[in-house]
């Protein structure tokens, strides 16, 4: 059973979204599944960065850690795609033995690859190289028109989010990202906070595997799995309980 709204510790929400998307898009997707778990007086903020230079969000991570403190509320960074990537790539300092900047949880949802940049990432690129030598209107329309109609719905969040950007910013953001070196297997065993990672079972650029195995690597998570895209959104009976196991462990760990 959940707990009593009124007696679950508020959390401090950051959120990193992905290259091409907004952290409105990101807010959307996370919220219906946290805010039941988190509690009433959380907060949320956001890493808007849309360059796709996962170095930079993962700075921008570590100095969001910074400026809070965990006396106000415990603190969970969550990162869907390369946002997912620069969230474990913030904790190679934040997750130093006894460091008073680590959080105290990750949502890390539809992480892409693992290491060096693989096929996954060249579908990446191949996309921003289509907006720079076609447009942005004309790559939308080719993605259209090869999208089932059940996941029409996924192509509507790709025109409202690339909205924001111009061709050529939202061109470079993408291959950027493909550019990027994901985290190591390594580099996420050596996140130690309690993870709840969200892994995708019919999307190609954000594999099951690469979720599963980042769930293998971290020592304590939870793996959601989702029917996403072709379920719309992240809640569903099995990843609400996961998001309940998962507060459950960043409550008991946090307490002195």
């Amino acid at each position: 059973m959940p707990e009593p709204a009124d007696s679950r510790p508020d959390w401090q929400i950051l959120i990193a979204h992905g290259a091409g998307s907004t952290a409105a898009t990101a807010r959307s997707l996370l919220a219906p599944l946290l805010e039941p778990v988190a509690g009433p007086g959380s907060t949320w903020s956001a890493v808007d960065d849309r360059s796709g230079d996962v170095d930079q969000v993962a700075e921008r991570i570590r100095d969001w850690l910074a400026r809070t403190s965990p006396t106000l509320g415990y603190r969970v960074v969550c990162g869907i795609s390369l946002g997912a990537h620069a969230a474990v790539l913030s904790s190679r300092r934040t997750e130093a033995p006894l460091s008073p900047h680590a959080p105290q949880g990750y949502v890390l949802a539809l992480p892409a690859w693992i290491g060096e940049p693989d096929a996954v990432a060249s579908a990446t690129a191949n996309t921003g190289q289509a907006i720079e030598s076609n447009g942005l209107s004309r790559t939308l329309a080719d993605i259209d028109a090869r999208t089932p109609v059940d996941r029409r719905w996924l192509v509507d969040i790709l025109r409202r989010d690339w909205s924001h950007y111009c061709d050529r910013q939202l061109s470079r953001a993408l291959r950027a990202a493909a550019g990027s070196t994901a985290p190591t297997h390594d580099e996420l065993a050596s996140v130690s906070a309690p993870t709840l990672v969200i892994g995708a079972t019919e999307d190609p650029l954000h594999p099951i595997s690469t979720a599963r195995s980042w769930a293998c690597a971290i020592g304590d998570s939870i793996l959601a799995e989702i029917d996403f895209p072709t379920t719309p959104g992240f809640v569903s009976a099995h990843t609400l309980d996961a998001a309940r196991r998962f507060a459950g462990r960043v409550n008991s760990r946090s307490q002195p």
